[in-house]
């Protein structure tokens, strides 16, 4: 046999590979690109087709095969219900979760290589409409199912958690839920959606100071007492002050962004308010830096306790809260401007300062040059009233 290039020379170290008869070297890549458009032709056919297997599933369901709705609906009732109870055994529960996601990522390893399997396999155009067909449907089969026993799960764990207490897990869970989606788009809401408002940029300074007289103007002007509490916040970053909020006849709950830095929460008290003019303890709770509060023509601005009770609350110390009262009111229509200030003793209730009568025009002054982030800077650095 003569060999087909004869000034190829061989060095030592280099290997010969021997192919068979008609076959390139490329042949064997061709084979496996051929395999990968195979998987992402199918896969794209598969992906296509699956939302609507899944309602005419559905609709095949609810229509030809009710008794089959109902067994999905009642193995819900089921799962869900020895699930929970599961759930509510601490030692007990890791395991069974931990074995959960083991026997379902089995399953999904077994289905998705035998998808790859059928898929790469698949040639032909037959070939391929028949793969993606068939899992079209099996998903959408599973995804029915799942759909028709999502209630049922709901309701077994709802009656277990009523009856017995619901699993740390799930408190766990609604409290991730809650703050990372539900309390962030409320409050998006709350400062974008009808009943806000924007304020001007002139009402807030470059060095961290704004006009808090002139924002208590604009918020006591929204806020008409109607028998019960109402209240907003003003967001300095966005410079836009919330939808107004309702509470109850003493109190206001929690306002739109007020653990928030840079948003300074307001609301009103009724003429029958046990603090009057004075924040609760309530308020000092819920305020992180500085809070506005209206009553009647008097308008108290305070410096918030919420970094404090936030503290405590998290190692479950509420009960040892202790707040100080650092405030200042002033009342237009008299001309009375006082500094306001106390500590709470959870065994004698508050032990109140003597008030401090400060002068009227310096109060406003400072008020309308009002520090955000360190309010007390500015509410200590008014002169108190000279003469008479």
């Amino acid at each position: 046999m003569t060999w087909p290039w004869p000034d190829l020379k061989i060095k030592p170290g280099f290997h010969l590979w021997v192919f068979p008869l008609g076959q390139t070297p490329f042949d064997q890549d061709r084979s496996t690109t051929q395999e990968l458009n195979n998987l992402l032709d199918v896969s794209w056919r598969t992906a296509s087709s699956t939302p609507s297997a899944f309602i005419n599933e559905l609709a095949d369901d609810f229509s030809k095969r009710t008794s089959q709705v109902v067994a999905h609906f009642a193995e819900g009732v089921a799962v869900g219900a020895v699930g929970t109870a599961v759930l509510k055994i601490p030692k007990v529960a890791p395991a069974v979760a931990a074995l959960g996601l083991l026997y379902t990522g089995y399953k999904a390893y077994e289905g998705g290589s035998e998808f790859v399997a059928s898929a790469t396999k698949a040639d032909t155009e037959a070939q391929r409409e028949q793969v993606s067909r068939t899992t079209a449907h099996n998903l959408g089969s599973g995804l029915a199912a799942f759909v028709e026993s999502a209630p049922g799960m709901a309701l077994g764990g709802y009656g277990i958690s009523r009856a017995f207490g619901a699993p740390a897990l799930y408190s766990r869970i609604g409290n991730a839920v809650e703050n990372s989606v539900l309390a962030p788009t409320r409050e998006a809401y709350a400062f974008r959606g009808p009943g806000s408002i924007k304020i001007s940029s002139s009402l807030v300074s470059g060095e961290g100071e704004f006009d808090a007289l002139a924002v208590s103007k604009v918020l006591a002007q929204r806020h008409p007492w109607t028998g019960v509490e109402t209240g907003s916040s003003l967001d300095l970053s966005k410079l836009r002050i919330s939808r107004v909020v309702s509470g109850e006849a003493d109190i206001i709950g929690k306002l739109p962004g007020a653990s928030k830095d840079n948003v300074i929460p307001f609301h009103i008290h009724g003429p029958k308010a046990p603090s009057g003019a004075l924040p609760s303890n309530m308020d000092l709770a819920a305020t992180r830096d500085l809070g506005i509060l209206q009553h009647g023509q008097t308008t108290t601005f305070f410096v918030g306790e919420g970094r404090s009770y936030a503290a405590l609350a998290k190692v479950g110390q509420e009960s040892h809260f202790s707040p100080s009262l650092r405030a200042v009111s002033i009342n237009q229509e008299t001309g009375l401007a006082q500094r306001i200030t106390g500590e709470w003793h959870p065994s004698r209730g508050w032990q109140m300062n003597m008030p401090e009568t400060l002068d009227f025009s310096q109060s406003l002054q400072a008020i309308s040059q009002m520090r955000a982030r360190s309010p007390w800077l500015s509410l200590s650095s008014i002169a108190a009233k000279t003469g008479g």
